[in-house]
């Protein structure tokens, strides 16, 4: 028997950069050939088998499929000439009007796969819930005073995934460009929302569907300005008959594949500290003979996705969401009948974990996250460790920090908080405060030295600490003046916080921004610094 692989899961701290202009990629640009060379080497002597196949022919036909698919997809709202490079490099996110961190890891991706002579392909999740068709706009109301103000670009159409979810209302979605420029015009006088909105206005996706046009006019975007990748739904990735053979392994090997993912998720809690049962992901559970799977499940009679559970008995496996859809599978031919599935209009889906397991061990040779993506992804490098018996391949981690342009004073809570220790530090070490003191200010500032020295000999603690304290009381009069300033400034300054927290924050949809954005951001990603 092979000897059993340790993951190693460790506290990580990996924060966004705090100032405007600024980036974080891991790791650092020079260093990523290195990676790149050393993922190629370390995937290629993977030595394990999916559903019968081994792990190397599954690779490469999963590869070349994802490589047609996102041709295919791509060739249907942008002309673009994309050369089958020696690997693939992928990233991905839901298609939403997500902020310019978010967005930076395309450009990201763009790069590198010029630097590194690799196919970069955008992987649009679009099996995520939709949730609100809205974003969030910033206004400075007054001198003191800021607030949000929500700005929909299209009705409410029901939290279906982005897959299922179409345009709901399409004037509200046709007025949007119009409705945003105005409201942020007295902040940015060229939004980018309005060449967003001109590539929506020239295609519109076939089935009417709210993220794959989002995506698409986005995606054009990117190409206008000189970026290089293909883009694919998770949808039509999950119709190969790769995924298919991976999906099976899965639900056929379930209740092995549920205990080691449970197993590394409390690793991962107990590492973390977290006390959370849902974070960074739930447990998969059990109700009776019924075993919790990482997929969802829906159909298109009911397009509201649930958990998938697998009943195994003898030769066929149950598949249900313990709700409306109940299937009979036979396990000889497994693979083929869930690739079938999509003709009776049932999707099965992965969740977030098995999305980019698949994507790092099948589909690429180089994965980028963003930061929330590469917290997750470390329990998911336990999951492949100790489930499939190999080293999991690197990936990389990359964002951006843009703010809107507004002029305010910033207050941080470290403002509040270095207010407040100057305020202790004056009720507790006044003399430190004083300058030039008077003869008997000296001998008093002298008596609390001599006190405080006096530990070792004192024999009474509290004589000692009330000494100390009367010292300090008297003291008070001649700082009087610096602490009634401080708590004055302490006080304007909390007054700003909640105005800060609004201007200052770096989550506002990249269409807010100014057009130059763009080439704010292919410049980041282009700087190794």
């Amino acid at each position: 028997m092979a000897p059993q692989l340790a993951s190693a899961i460790t506290k990580q701290r990996i924060r966004a950069p705090r100032k405007h202009g600024q980036k974080l990629i891991l790791p650092d640009l020079p260093s990523i050939s290195k990676v790149w060379t050393e993922n190629k080497k370390s995937l290629r002597q993977h030595q394990f088998q999916i559903g019968g196949y081994d792990i190397q022919q599954l690779r490469q036909q999963a590869k070349f499929h994802l490589l047609e698919t996102a041709k295919q997809y791509t060739s249907q709202y942008c002309d673009l000439a994309v050369s089958d490079d020696d690997g693939i490099i992928i990233s991905g996110h839901q298609p939403r009007l997500f902020h310019s961190g978010v967005w930076f890891k395309n450009f990201v991706l763009s790069s590198l796969g010029k630097s590194l002579q690799a196919t970069a392909i955008n992987l649009i999740v679009d099996n995520d819930l939709c949730g609100l068709s809205n974003v969030s706009v910033p206004q400075l109301i007054s001198a003191t005073e800021a607030s949000t103000t929500s700005i929909a670009y299209d009705a409410p159409g029901g939290n279906l995934p982005f897959e299922s979810r179409k345009i709901a209302d399409p004037q509200v979605f046709d007025s949007f460009a119009a409705r945003l420029g105005k409201s942020i015009s007295g902040t940015v006088s060229k939004p980018l929302v309005h060449q967003l909105w001109r590539n929506v206005r020239v295609y519109r996706d076939p089935q009417q569907r709210l993220g794959h046009t989002l995506a698409a006019a986005r995606h054009q975007l990117e190409t206008q300005a000189g970026l290089s990748t293909l883009e694919v739904p998770l949808s039509w990735v999950c119709q190969s008959t790769e995924f298919a053979i991976f999906s099976a392994e899965l639900l056929e090997r379930v209740d092995e594949f549920r205990s080691t993912y449970n197993q590394s998720l409390a690793e991962y809690r107990a590492v973390h500290r977290i006390r959370s049962s849902s974070h960074p992901v739930p447990e998969l559970a059990t109700q009776g003979e019924w075993f919790e799977t990482p997929f969802w499940i829906w159909s298109a009679d009911n397009q509201v996705r649930r958990a998938l559970y697998v009943r195994q008995s003898g030769r066929q496996l149950c598949l249900s969401n313990r709700g409306d859809i109940h299937l009979t599978l036979d396990s000889s031919n497994l693979p083929d009948q869930l690739h079938g599935l999509t003709k009776q209009q049932i999707a099965i889906r992965p969740r977030a974990l098995i999305t980019t397991m698949y994507s790092r061990l099948l589909l690429s040779d180089l994965f980028l996250h963003g930061i929330g993506g590469s917290k997750y992804d470390q329990l998911t490098d336990a999951i492949i460790t100790k489930f499939w018996q190999c080293a999991p391949p690197k990936f990389l981690t990359a964002t951006a920090t843009m703010k809107l342009p507004f002029e305010f004073e910033r207050v941080t809570e470290q403002d509040i908080m270095r207010a407040n220790q100057e305020i202790r530090d004056l009720k507790f070490h006044p003399e430190k405060h004083i300058d030039n003191p008077s003869p008997q200010t000296a001998k008093l500032i002298q008596a609390k030295a001599d006190w405080i020295d006096d530990y070792q000999t004192s024999k009474s603690n509290k004589k000692r600490h009330d000494a100390i304290s009367q010292c300090n009381e008297k003291l008070q009069p001649l700082v009087a003046e610096k602490a009634n300033r401080i708590r004055a400034e302490q006080l304007q300054k909390k007054s700003l916080l909640a105005r800060s927290r609004i201007l200052d924050a770096r989550g506002y949809s990249f269409c807010c921004f100014d057009e130059e954005l763009i080439s704010k951001l292919s410049a980041l990603a282009a700087n190794d610094r």
